[in-house]
């Protein structure tokens, strides 16, 4: 999260910065960046009194230390598997992209009719061209199921043989198969199942999603009949899931059941102030003071441990009154925080610093909170529902429009069942953001001094929710907390080359530029899609501490016992939560938008970040943060809220919330703006996408394209995807006009077989005219 003018976090501001989410990334709540095992207290041993080859025991950062037997999190960290290629290569628009397979259908073999097929079976279905919606609806009058969409112009349709032969017939359509049943499996777990026994795990948990939500029921019977254990069934609106622990020699019978469409690997998952409000962080003490922006009005769901003491009638005074709700999803009418993580992550979002006289304030202080305990009595995450819609659709009932999810899963990049549940719930419910930490899997495991790429966790990997990385504090080496360990002094194992090995947890290397914490967790995901989204301070952040009896107390107890150090990008999402409140707040009560799309508050958010870049490490061969925006490592960069909502430097902004969606390929819109020369122009688009087909390659599905034409005929389009973009549903068009006049800002569908799809675009820079929106249906015209 970082802040365009220097509200850096514009929002993280509130003093409370938590990052105490800390990320575990696994059933047991433990810092997700296992930091030293014992909190920090007077006197602070330094680096120089105490023995570097005997660090505490859990600074073995994530993945360090011996495993009892089958080092699952190590093997998926290093598993890059290649895909698999079908056919000889040709035209783009002859491939069928799937994770783990790509299809050349310009010279493998088509569906023939023939008597060992199955009566009816599930079909890849390539049309000739980008999906038009008159040949969905001619495939349904058919008597073809439409499953979803698959990379490039691909549909997944159940159907008889008979139709299967006809549709074959269509002018419109290119290629038909069956799908082949080992393209259901996971890379991964095709990965396990080939390696000798006595390194691979005879068994593994597994998430089966369904083509139907009713089919989980004959895979329910299934492992009955086959003495599986089954971990959980879901049936959702659109797929079912069922988890069970699934021998490796069992994968190809599971995949060969019609009722399944995919078979991934099932990993648990964990949890993963005033420094971060001020200066050159947040610095939303403005939006408090001078604009009024403090939350007021705003509802904010928070799944996490537990409230302090789980009681209406004695919360902890930075909370009173604000509490709407408490609901114990893990215990059975239980919602306290013994853990500590939960009432620090909130304190971050809401908390009105009552207990320090403001200094600890949330980002969003006057903001109310639906809290919803997802810690079960083990100290897990127990409480998610096998759906995560079920968890999300509940804050939203009780009018959350916001919300914070510091857990997740250790998968490095994978989208999963969780994310593909997310993106379902904000196609859903397009006014509501999910704000999820990025995870806290980094480290330098070769040694070259840059943390490594490829660590984000799940449901992080999400296209619509926004990913929070952590960024540094500004907190100097003895200031409390974690701030006089060096990263390679508590985790040697992760952090054993120079820079970062000397690098203190909470202040710049340099002592000049800011940079990201190592423990954050970096993008790409697996398909290459941009992400996080953006970063936030996640070191020593200061929050509420729970008053629980035995709570945890993170990172150290504040000299203000009410409140604690925490530090992961648990503790960074909470931030970003309450600035997304504080931009929607904004859009209600001063643009006077009933209900602004959460795409509408990611198009602001990322628009206002300022980029990082370098970081901390100078510019050599370990610059920490590369100079083109966004970049994998920070996203868009750090969001600074104040000077993008009020900007103050002869800037003007306006955006546009378009709802109506685009509907059909070549379909668009035109925003026409009057420029003037002497300042940048940033024009951002954001979407809502649809959630990507398990088993897909690519995960965007609708493409809209984003491109700005100037006077002189010249056309500007992302300059970091080298023209359109074609895996991100948030681009931005960046150009310093080289003449005063007209610019026409153009979004177009490329692409969009589960239309319509609505969109937001804001646009700041030196504009001197209102724009005008003009739509342009351009149906069938690509």
């Amino acid at each position: 999260m970082n802040r365009p003018a220097r509200i850096v976090i514009g929002c993280l501001g509130v003093s409370l910065i938590l990052l105490g989410l800390w990320w575990t990334w696994s059933p047991a709540i433990a810092p997700v960046v296992d930091p030293p095992s014992r909190p920090l207290t007077p006197p602070i041993p330094t680096p120089e009194t105490v023995d570097p080859s005997n660090p505490p025991p859990s600074a073995v950062g994530s993945g360090g230390g011996a495993v009892s037997t089958i080092d699952l999190r190590r093997l998926r960290r290093s598993f890059a598997g290649e895909p698999r290629h079908l056919g000889t290569a040709g035209p783009v628009e002859s491939t069928i992209v799937l994770q783990g397979a790509v299809i050349h259908t310009g010279s493998y073999p088509p569906f023939t009719p023939s008597p060992r097929l199955q009566p009816s079976s599930v079909y890849w279905v390539q049309f000739t061209r980008a999906i038009q919606p008159e040949w969905k609806e001619q495939i349904e009058q058919m008597g073809g199921v439409l499953h979803g969409y698959l990379p490039v112009n691909t549909l997944l349709v159940s159907m008889t043989t008979s139709t299967a032969k006809h549709l074959m017939q269509k002018a419109f359509v290119q290629w038909i198969h069956p799908v082949m049943p080992e393209t259901r499996i996971d890379p991964f777990l095709g990965y396990l199942s080939n390696l000798p026994p006595d390194q691979a795990p005879a068994s593994v948990p597994v998430t089966v999603t369904t083509y139907e939500p009713g089919a989980i029921a004959a895979l329910a019977a299934y492992a009955r009949a086959e003495g599986l254990p089954m971990i959980s069934e879901a049936a959702g609106k659109r797929w079912g899931w069922i988890t069970l622990e699934l021998p490796l020699d069992r994968l190809s019978t599971l995949a060969a059941m019609d009722e399944v469409q995919w078979i991934e690997e099932w990993v648990a998952p964990a949890l993963l102030n005033d420094y971060a409000v001020r200066g050159d962080h947040l610095r939303v003490t403005n939006l408090w003071t001078t604009h009024g922006l403090n939350g007021e009005g705003q509802i904010i769901g928070h799944a996490d441990t537990g409230l302090d003491m789980g009681s209406m009638t004695n919360l902890h005074p930075d909370f009173a009154g604000r509490v709407l709700a408490g609901i114990a999803l893990g215990r059975t009418n239980n919602w306290a925080d013994s853990n500590g993580h939960g009432t620090h992550s909130a304190g971050s979002i809401f908390g009105s610093g009552l207990s320090s006289t403001g200094q600890f304030r949330g980002v969003a202080a006057a903001a109310s909170l639906v809290h919803q305990s997802i810690m079960d009595a083990g100290g897990g995450l127990g409480g998610l529902p096998d759906d995560l819609n079920d968890l999300f659709r509940q804050a939203y009932d009780l009018g959350a429009r916001v919300h914070s999810d510091s857990w997740g899963s250790d998968v490095y990049g994978a989208y999963t069942t969780s994310s593909r549940q997310s993106d379902e719930f904000m196609w859903d419910h397009p006014g509501m953001l999910l704000v999820f930490s990025a995870g806290n899997s980094g480290a330098d495991w070769n040694g070259d001094g840059i943390v490594d790429i490829d660590s984000i966790g799940s449901p992080a990997t999400a296209k619509n929710v926004l990913t929070v990385g952590a960024a540094e504090n500004d907190r100097s080496p003895g200031s409390g907390g974690y701030s006089l360990y060096t990263y390679g002094w508590a985790w040697p194992w992760d952090y054993a080359a120079e820079p970062i090995r000397s690098d203190y947890v909470s202040a710049s290397s340099s002592g000049q530029g800011q940079g990201l914490a190592a423990f954050s967790s970096r993008g790409p995901t697996d398909d290459g899609r941009i992400k996080p989204d953006v970063v936030a301070p996640g070191t020593d952040i200061v929050s509420v501490r729970s008053r629980y009896p035995g709570a945890g107390t993170g990172w150290g107890v504040h000299p203000n016992t009410n409140y604690m150090f925490n530090g992961g990008t648990s503790m960074s999402a909470p931030l970003i939560a309450g600035c997304a409140a504080l931009i929607r707040q904004y859009y209600r009560d001063e643009a006077q938008l009933d209900e602004p799309s959460a795409a509408l508050i990611k198009a602001t958010m990322t628009q206002g970040a300022r980029s990082l870049s370098p970081g901390q490490y100078g510019t050599n061969l370990t610059q920490e943060i590369p100079d083109m925006v966004p970049n994998v490592m920070e996203g868009w960069g750090q969001p600074d809220i104040e000077p993008m909502l009020y900007p103050a430097d002869g800037t003007t902004w306006f955006f546009q919330d378009q709802k109506a969606g685009l509907s059909a390929p070549g379909d668009g819109d035109e925003l026409v703006l009057y420029a003037a020369t002497g300042m940048p122009v940033s024009v951002t688009l954001a979407y809502t996408d649809f959630p990507a087909s398990a088993g897909a390659g690519k995960k965007l599905v609708n493409d809209l394209d984003l491109e700005i034409a100037a006077p002189d005929g010249a056309i500007h389009r992302p300059a970091y995807a080298g023209g359109f973009d074609r895996s991100n549903n948030i681009e931005r068009v960046t150009f310093t006009p080289v003449v005063s006049g007209v610019y026409t800002a153009r979004v177009t569908a490329f692409s969009v077989p589960e239309g319509p799809q609505p969109y937001a675009l804001v646009a700041r820079g030196k504009v001197t005219a209102a724009p005008i929106i003009e739509h342009e249906p351009l149906a069938n015209q690509i």
